[in-house]
């Protein structure tokens, strides 16, 4: 299958398989065992620095892998840097 959506000859079609694969994807990564709860500063710092996978750190974590992308990509956005190196 073409990797982009404009390769595909039906795109509604082309959407709905990278729906489908993406939504699997995330699910694997489920573990959101600690369901609003605030981040803690150690957390924080681990899901900034990205020093392991994010699948491996949701388990650890206790949290969804699809969370952790949207938290990082808003604390990058608002300018909080990871405090321990």
């Amino acid at each position: 299958m073409p990797k982009r959506l404009k390769d595909y000859r039906d795109e509604d079609k082309a959407r709905a398989y990278k729906d489908r694969h993406r939504a699997a994807n995330y699910e694997k990564g489920d573990f959101n065992y600690n369901k609003g709860e605030k981040y803690t500063e150690e957390e924080r710092d681990m899901i900034l620095s990205h020093l392991i996978p994010d699948r491996v750190l949701a388990r650890l974590l206790g949290r969804s892998v699809r969370l952790m992308h949207a938290r990082r990509c808003i604390w990058k956005a608002r300018g909080i840097n990871v405090t321990f190196h």
